[in-house]
């Protein structure tokens, strides 16, 4: 499996990229919470996004896609966490421009040059006077201690910060690359994650920079599952100076930039998509499922997210029983190709010091309960899958279905 190419920071020891401000604030949402972010760029940036693919799509999605669809520069993001603005009629579509028109004002930019993201409740109202007054005395800051505030105001049921960044080398210069995410429940992503949101310094032409979140999301946040919930409201905003024309000698110049800044990026989503999965509504355990020798890719990550996505796969891991029949199921009806007769099935502890076997080509293994409870007993657990039909492997991440996941969802709106 593919592991990190770079040194990530998170928390406090968080680096920034030059030529962004960050804040966080109260925009009348929460009572005693922050919760509205500004992601702010000192000059118009190049943007890449990702959207969900539900058919019922917030107004922001809506506007952000065709903002982007235009080839809009970016000069700031504006983001409320507690009220998704979803499935609000004419009403939430004009209190979505609003929001951005507020931002705008406070920047100095045109109302188009801001994207907006909403998280939360669906089908309430913004308190759209609150905020538009709010929006009056931002103040942004490129600071730590600002970012954070960011990284704060767009959680809800998280139970922890997801930010991270890491610094990287090409063609001689350093370059910063910078992300933050929320997302714990209503997770099970077709395109991106719940929230995310990724600012670097280093320049690329927006056809590039596309390119690449498209390819790297595929990898990373469109192989997690809490609860098989696809949000209304997805998004992954990617903004960068614009261009990177004229910096480069050669095109093995460039190309060589744009591997740098890919394995950068895939280092960024990847952890932020394991945090959510980390992270899921009331979640004692972090699952990783591998599948290895698959006939093809998409058949690969078919399985992998099958079997991670399955709720009785998830309670009995929560449950620390080692019903391996589950897998096999969820693998049978996941819509991938694959021999029965060919699979082989192991649980095994993340650093690799336990592992046991439970089928073997298609025919089931007498293995110790005793064993199998000692590594389910673990806080991370991995369920390697292997054929032998083929070269391709995928990787997906999960968490397991508490008591608690319902008593959150149960009363998550009142």
């Amino acid at each position: 499996m593919q592991e990190f190419h770079n040194e990530l920071r998170t928390g406090a020891d968080i680096q920034l990229p030059s030529g962004f401000s960050f804040a966080g604030y109260r925009g009348g949402i929460k009572k005693d919470k922050l919760d509205t972010a500004v992601i702010v760029s000192q000059e118009p940036s190049n943007c890449a996004a990702v959207f969900t693919r539900n058919k019922v799509r917030a107004h922001c999605v809506v506007r952000n896609e065709k903002l982007v669809d235009r080839g809009e520069t970016v000069k700031g993001i504006i983001v409320n966490s507690g009220n998704a603005n979803a499935c609000t009629g004419e009403e939430g579509e004009g209190n979505n421009e609003r929001f951005a028109a507020a931002a705008a004002q406070h920047i100095g930019c045109k109302s188009e040059q801001i994207l907006t993201a909403s998280t939360g409740v669906i089908g309430v109202q913004l308190p759209i006077a609150e905020m538009e007054h709010a929006a009056g005395s931002i103040e942004t800051g490129s600071s730590g201690e600002h970012f954070l505030a960011a990284v704060d105001a767009i959680m809800t049921t998280d139970t922890r910060r997801k930010c991270v960044s890491c610094r990287f080398i090409a063609g001689g210069s350093s370059f910063t690359i910078t992300g933050m995410a929320k997302g714990s429940g209503m997770i099970h992503p077709n395109m991106g994650t719940m929230l995310g949101f990724i600012v670097t310094d280093a320049p690329i032409s927006a056809p590039s920079l596309q390119s690449s979140l498209k390819l790297v999301v595929d990898e990373t946040f469109n192989m997690i599952s809490v609860d098989g919930d696809t949000s209304t409201n997805d998004m992954v905003l990617l903004l960068c100076p614009p261009g990177d024309r004229g910096r480069f000698t050669c095109e093995q110049e460039r190309m060589d930039f744009l591997s740098s800044f890919h394995s950068a990026l895939y280092d960024i989503c990847r952890y932020l998509a394991v945090e959510i999965a980390r992270d899921g509504e009331g979640a004692t355990k972090l699952l990783r499922c591998r599948v290895e020798g698959a006939s093809s890719l998409q058949n690969a990550r078919t399985l992998a997210k099958g079997v991670i996505g399955s709720s009785l796969v998830k309670c009995a891991f929560f449950g620390e029983d080692a019903n391996w029949g589950r897998i096999i199921a969820a693998m049978g009806y996941s819509g991938a190709d694959f021999n029965q007769k060919a699979v082989s099935i192991s649980f095994r502890n993340f650093d690799g010091t336990r592992a046991i076997t439970l089928m073997k080509r298609g025919t089931p293994v007498v293995f110790s309960e005793e064993e199998a409870k000692k590594i389910l007993s673990q806080q991370e657990i991995e369920i390697f899958i292997g054929l032998e039909e083929g070269s391709a492997s995928a990787t997906a991440w999960g968490c397991d279905l508490t008591y608690d996941y319902v008593k959150i969802n149960g009363d998550y709106r009142t």
